[in-house]
């Protein structure tokens, strides 16, 4: 898998996990009743979104050994 691919699914993560918490946040400042939730979303993403990534990759990289 060539490392450009690797660089763009690791910005995309970061910058989705980023912008889930800042919207979080800005929901808790605000005292938006959804904020409690989007602040569990977010922490629940920080593990899935990863993995889900590093599983795409490997299913890449299954595919090109064939």
């Amino acid at each position: 898998m060539s490392k450009l691919l690797k660089r763009s699914l690791a910005i995309l993560t970061i910058i989705i996990l980023l912008s889930l918490y800042i919207i979080g946040l800005v929901g808790a400042f605000l005292d938006k009743e959804y904020s409690k939730n989007m602040i569990l979303f977010s922490v629940m993403a920080t593990t899935f979104i990863p993995v889900i990534v590093y599983m795409f990759q490997r299913f890449i990289r299954l595919g090109k050994s064939e």
